[in-house]
Parts: structure tokens; sequence; C-alpha cells
């Protein structure tokens, strides 16, 4: 937390910007040296702290940054990427999207009904 509190705001607004990289999904252009997507990965206002269990994260955001082709092209695969990795990392929160997954499965009815 302490180095959340060292970091400094864009000026005149609440981003606190904390890493700017290649998006490592463009993995060939990566080994070229030759990337056209980059992330910029940011706090908006004061960090916000979450624990459950023992997972602890902060609320960020993620802007991505690129020609328009380049980002289309990553979100089929990409966004299923981000979401087993998010799960992965939060067991507590796959359990609940699983059961509430399995719930709303359970809830349609294939009764027929008489005319």
């Amino acid at each position: 937390l302490h180095l959340e509190y060292l970091m400094k705001k864009v000026p005149e607004s609440d981003v606190i910007p904390y890493r700017f990289k290649a998006n490592s999904s463009q993995k060939k252009r990566m080994d070229k040296g030759e990337p056209l997507l980059y992330n910029l990965n940011f706090f908006d206002g004061i960090p916000e702290y979450h624990r459950v269990g023992t997972t602890e994260m902060f609320v960020a955001f993620e802007l991505q940054i690129g020609l328009e082709a380049e980002v289309n092209g990553l979100r089929g695969d990409h966004v299923s990427y981000e979401e087993g990795r998010i799960l992965n990392a939060q067991p507590l929160l796959k359990a609940y999207k699983d059961v509430h997954e399995k719930s709303s499965e359970s809830h349609v009815s294939t009764t027929a009904v008489p005319s």
C-alpha cells in the first residue's frame, strides 16, 4: 500500500498510472520488436484494496492503445484468456460464478404446456 501511496496522479485528474507496456498477446510482433498495441494500467482515484480469503487485489483499469484493427483482432481469444487468468487467481469468485451459472441453467423449464 505504501508504494501506491507514493504514485503520482496525472495533473488535474484522479488517474494514477502504474504501468505502460507492449501488449503481450501480440507474440509474433513482440519477438520482432514491432508491437502495435500497448497497455496502460492505472488506478482511478485512491486505489481500492480488497482481500477475500487469501486473495489480495487492487481495483485497477487497463486501456489498450493501438490501431483499431489490432485491438479488435485480439478480442476473439483475449477475453476468454483474461477471464480464465482472473478466475484461476480468485477461486472464491470462480466458485460463485460456477454456482450462479448452474443456478441460471436450472431455472430453464422444458415442460410442455397444453394448447
